[in-house]
């Protein structure tokens, strides 16, 4: 009887149009992300205060307001990039040559077997043929570095007087770090002279050369105590290669078991 009450039902609703649905999916159209259009801001070079850099203490900065806006299309955007790459290349090119020869002006005939380090590093920042650059394209200044001397020239041609507060200061961040763990003699580190321990954190060693004799002065990287004579009271952690391998190996097979049952990999 439940049978034919289903029937009975099904037949009196209308027919299922298959082909009208299918229809309605290629009409509904995709979704998909359309550009308008592209605006640039121009800030100006200012001495850098948020960054320290990996040479030097003078690290180039933007202002905080911009001073000019333009609007462009996506294929008016790609020929402005171009053109705007072409004409930041001339200049920096021009300003390196300006301080390239100021340097070998300043630099004494005597003394030409001893390169001065700020000219070497101008060689290194900025290449002498243009060639190079247009070969690369816009890449070619992600990856030139630019040096201290020429981001004070860079400065100098921008009319940015260099505030030697901020050079100080950057100098003081970057000496710091370079420091790096406790240097206590003899692998003995004692409460009252570790440096750890003033600043109220562990000794850490990461890489330890077991082929070394506990005696030695430097036996592990960063801190140089070893287990038997760190008396921090904030103690002593030491980097266990045998475990992290472990826990390596664990992940990997897990992954592998995941991707075998799931067809896709979950921890």
């Amino acid at each position: 009887m439940e049978e034919k009450k289903n029937l009975a039902n099904n037949a009196l609703l209308p027919p299922s149009d298959d082909s009208n649905e299918e229809e309605d999916d290629e009409v509904k159209p995709k979704n998909r992300v359309k550009f308008g259009s592209i605006e640039v801001y121009k800030f100006g070079f200012a001495q850098g205060v948020d960054t320290v850099p990996s040479n030097g203490c003078v690290s180039l900065g933007m202002e905080r307001h911009h001073h000019a806006k333009h609007t462009f299309t996506v294929d008016e955007f790609l020929i402005y990039k171009q053109a705007e790459n072409r004409m930041k290349y001339r200049n920096w090119f021009s300003t390196s040559q300006k301080l390239e020869e100021s340097l070998r002006e300043e630099k004494p005939p005597s003394k030409k077997k001893k390169r001065i380090v700020a000219d070497k590093a101008l060689e290194q920042s900025c290449s002498n043929s243009e060639d190079e650059y247009l070969v690369s394209g816009e890449e070619y200044f992600d990856e030139c570095k630019v040096y201290e001397p020429l981001r004070k020239a860079i400065l100098e041609d921008s009319g940015v007087v260099i505030d030697q507060n901020v050079t100080l200061n950057t100098y003081a961040i970057s000496k710091s770090r370079n420091k790096c763990g406790c240097q206590c003699r003899g692998g003995k580190c004692l409460p009252n002279k570790c440096e750890c321990a003033r600043n109220g954190i562990k000794c850490q060693v990461e890489n330890v050369d077991y082929t070394i004799p506990e005696s030695s002065p430097v036996t592990g990287y960063p801190c140089r105590c070893t287990a038997k004579n760190c008396k921090n009271p904030e103690g002593r952690t030491e980097l266990n290669v045998i475990r992290i391998q472990t826990h390596f190996l664990q992940t990997i097979m897990r992954l592998k078991d995941a991707t075998k049952k799931f067809g896709r990999a979950s921890i």
